[in-house]
């Protein structure tokens, strides 16, 4: 579909945007992929995972907001802020996914709620139960963190452990803390 009135270069650079994004979102996923396989070490249990979904999810979301200020020939400091808006926005969304996927945010999402520990996905909840659980909590997890035929039971102690950890809180607290970068 052609937009009308959109100079060739903007629309070489809106090219140039759906590249970056598809290229980001292909290496994004090659990380979420080795993540799964690899046992990360503790100082890099948030920071590794963060860094996944800032190319997976957060970029896509930023070059999208970037499309949209080309077609309504925004300046570069727009542009940033857009790339800024969508970034924080992909963040917030990427980690409520995260609370989703672990069955700890109340919403039916058309899969399995848990699906994510079931895999054993390191997404922000399960690095913080992780990195801030107890020695005992940490064998709950280990029952059922990864473990495709875990038990209902340790699936829910697991849930648990989520909470009592702080873990669902300070997801919310960064879910909370990007949204309102987002908009500032």
């Amino acid at each position: 579909t052609e937009i009308k009135g959109l100079s060739e270069t903007a629309k070489n650079k809106i090219k140039n945007l759906i590249t970056k994004s598809v290229l980001d979102i292909k290496y994004g996923e090659g990380l979420d992929i080795d993540l799964e396989h690899k046992d990360v070490p503790a100082d890099k249990l948030v920071a590794e995972p963060i860094t996944m979904i800032g190319y997976k999810t957060t970029s896509v979301y930023g070059y999208a907001c970037q499309i949209g200020g080309l077609v309504a020939k925004a300046n570069p400091k727009q542009m940033q802020a857009l790339f800024d808006y969508g970034n924080y926005m992909g963040f917030a969304f990427q980690f409520r996914d995260g609370l989703l996927g672990a069955g700890v945010a109340g919403r039916d999402i058309g899969k399995p709620d848990d699906s994510d520990i079931r895999k054993g996905k390191l997404e922000p909840p399960h690095c913080f139960a992780i990195k801030n659980a107890t020695p005992e909590q940490r064998e709950i997890i280990k029952k059922a963190h990864g473990i495709l035929d875990a038990t209902s039971e340790q699936i829910d102690a697991y849930r648990k452990v989520l909470i009592n950890s702080k873990a669902v809180e300070k997801t919310n607290d960064l879910i909370k803390s990007n949204v309102s970068k987002a908009i500032d």
